[in-house]
Parts: structure tokens; C-alpha cells; sequence
């Protein structure tokens, strides 16, 4: 009888136990408590600051990543970000392994190749060379190399000589590409005007944007042409309401440093 009253008095006692722990962790300020229960909705990725990227502590930030996750909210969905070889994106999106890819995704030229939200956020592509560098235009590149990252926008107007180059140097990632122009492969780097503005506001006395007008990009998430799971339809509306209530503004604004970066990403009042 002893033992059994001790048994019950333990499981009692951790019963409560339970009941007070969860209580506390319901009641921490600002804690997010997820539906392990909404559909999940994989989203392909790629390392693009400050579009997306990781944080100190380990946890994935950036513009794209905190309007994905407020789209999701929105929407019913539970985010799960899937890191992509950005090169092969097409190839996750087809075998199942994404529902949708969503790190400044560029609608311009892929209008046919996806199932698109409405712009989000409009973008304009940059050209940052070397203070020292006797270039400034675009139009005098064709005696210099750029670093391009692969599968961009950046490499096609280039491979599609809309800007011609002496060479161009493909990486990987946005990183490989930023590397490659530092230690002095190429001549240029070329991405997002924004990736680029750290760089170029760090090392103004390095580095500076060529003085060239370049085409303004319109960003949207991308899913399956075929797509018929009505993935598009609910992220879009979110997205939509997004804009429509400053919510899109209010995020760009926390990742951007001044207002030029701000106005670079967010055109036409959204």
C-alpha cells in the first residue's frame, strides 16, 4: 500500500508538473506557438542577403523569410525552408521535393516557366567595380570580366550579351561570386542593387556602383506550372493583404539600413 500511494503522490506531482510547465511557456511574451497541424508548405531557398540568410544564432532571417512566414501565418500554412542548390531549383520543384521557391525570385523572362504570385517587390540589378577601375557605364564592360551569380538574372543579361563583357565568371552562390570580385578574379559583381548596397556602403573607399541605368526587376514566389493544390492562390491573397495593410513596407524597412535601400525594394506604394 505504501508503494502504491508513493506512485500515485509521483505521478500526481509530475502531472502538475507538466500543467505548470506548459502554462509558463504559453505565457513567455512573443513566443510563437505553431499548429503542428497546418499543411506544410516547403519553400526552396537560397542564401541572398538580405533577401535571406542565416542569423547569429543560427536561425534563418531576411526579407524573404520573415514575408514568407507572416504569407504562411496568413494563409494556414506551416514554412518549411529547404535550402537549394540555386542552379538546380527546377529540379526540387519538379520531383516534389519544394512546393514553391521564394529568395527574390525574378518574374521578368520566366513568365511562362512557373505559376507566379503578383510582384511583391520590384528590384534593380547593380554593377559595383573597384574605385580604381576606368569604367562608368555599363557600356564600357566589354573590356572587363564580371562575377555573376549562376541561374540569375545578373548571368543572363550577360550571357544574353544585353550587356557585353569581356568574360564572365559563373559562381555558385551569391558568396563564391562576392569572393571571386574581392580578391580580385573579376573585375565587376553583379546581383540585386541591394545585395550589393552592404558591400559598397562598407567599403566606399573600395568600391562603387557604376553610374548605369539598369532594368527594374519584378519579384514574385514561383510554383509548378501545373500546380493545381491552390498553394499560389492562398499566398497571393496573402501577399496582397500584405501590401494592402504596410506589412511588406514595415519588414523591408527593419532589413534595410536607410532609406535609399528601402525605396531600391518598394515602389508604386506597396
Amino acid at each position: 500500500m505504501k508503494f502504491k500511494k508513493f506512485r500515485y503522490i509521483s505521478v500526481f506531482f509530475a502531472l502538475c508538473i507538466a500543467w505548470l510547465l506548459s502554462a509558463c511557456s504559453k505565457g513567455v511574451k512573443g513566443e510563437a506557438v505553431t499548429d503542428s497541424n497546418l499543411p506544410e508548405l516547403r519553400i526552396g531557398v537560397d542564401i541572398l542577403e538580405p533577401f535571406f540568410y542565416v542569423d547569429k544564432d543560427g536561425n534563418y532571417t531576411g526579407i524573404d523569410a520573415q514575408l514568407a512566414r507572416e504569407a504562411c501565418k496568413r494563409a494556414g500554412y506551416e514554412p518549411v525552408f529547404v535550402e537549394l542548390q540555386w542552379s538546380n531549383n527546377d529540379e526540387y520543384l519538379d520531383n516534389g521535393s519544394i512546393d514553391c521557391i521564394w529568395t527574390a525570385s525574378v518574374i521578368d523572362g520566366q513568365e511562362n516557366d512557373y505559376l507566379w504570385t503578383e510582384p511583391y517587390l520590384e528590384s534593380s540589378i547593380g554593377i559595383v567595380v573597384q574605385q580604381n577601375l576606368p569604367c562608368r557605364t555599363a557600356d564600357e564592360l566589354a573590356r572587363y570580366s564580371v562575377a555573376v551569380r549562376n541561374n540569375s538574372k545578373a548571368e543572363e543579361l550577360f550571357l544574353d550579351n544585353v550587356i557585353p563583357c569581356f568574360s564572365i565568371y559563373t559562381c555558385g552562390t551569391n558568396s563564391i561570386a562576392r569572393t571571386a570580385f574581392i580578391n580580385g578574379y573579376a573585375d565587376c559583381l553583379v546581383d540585386h542593387k541591394i545585395v550589393l548596397m552592404q558591400l559598397v556602403n562598407d567599403n566606399s573607399e573600395l568600391y562603387r556602383f557604376l553610374d548605369t541605368e539598369l532594368p527594374t526587376l519584378h519579384l514574385g514566389v514561383a510554383f509548378k506550372k501545373d500546380s493545381t493544390d491552390g498553394y499560389m492562390e492562398k499566398i497571393d491573397e496573402a501577399l496582397s493583404q500584405m501590401r494592402s495593410d504596410g506589412t511588406v513596407s514595415s519588414i523591408v524597412e527593419k532589413y534595410c539600413a536607410n532609406t535609399d535601400e528601402t525605396e531600391e525594394l518598394i515602389t508604386d506604394g506597396k
